[in-house]
């Protein structure tokens, strides 16, 4: 599935600063998909980020009723928090759909929109560097991680 998903939302790194951490986030992030096993999940259901009155974010969620997906989430936290504060905001699993700059009012029938998919496999970590520009922020993969080594 060619889908992008924040495991592990970090600050802006200085340009400076590119070289001299590129080399540790990729360890780390590796050490990371080394521990960790592949599994499966699958999409069910739509929403909005931070509300449906105000979405700025349209997603579609992950089932994580086993938890790998936030343990994923969190170990990659944990690895990366001497350079770089970890997460504050509740982990939610989920596919950003589309992006909205003003936020929409999606319509209150929107909340009840059926979306599931089959099961599906994650395999891998990829590691992303993001250009934020306007009008659309610009995701380069830099390095993929495979999930058991």
């Amino acid at each position: 599935m060619g889908s992008r998903r924040e495991l592990a939302r970090h600050a802006q790194v200085p340009r400076f600063d590119v070289p001299r951490l590129t080399e540790w986030i990729e360890r780390s992030v590796g050490g990371v998909a080394a521990d960790s096993a592949p599994f499966r999940t699958r999409v069910t259901g739509m929403g909005a980020f931070p509300s449906r009155r105000r979405a700025r974010v349209v997603w579609a969620g992950l089932d994580d009723g086993s938890g790998r997906i936030a343990v994923l989430s969190l170990a990659l936290d944990a690895a990366l928090a001497s350079e770089f504060q970890p997460e504050t905001r509740a982990f939610h699993a989920h596919l950003t759909v589309a992006r909205s700059d003003p936020p929409l009012a999606l319509p209150e029938a929107f909340e009840q929109t059926t979306l599931e998919t089959a099961p599906f496999a994650i395999e891998r970590i990829v590691l992303f560097r993001s250009h934020l520009r306007r009008p659309a922020p610009r995701y380069e993969a830099l390095r993929e991680f495979p999930l058991g080594g």
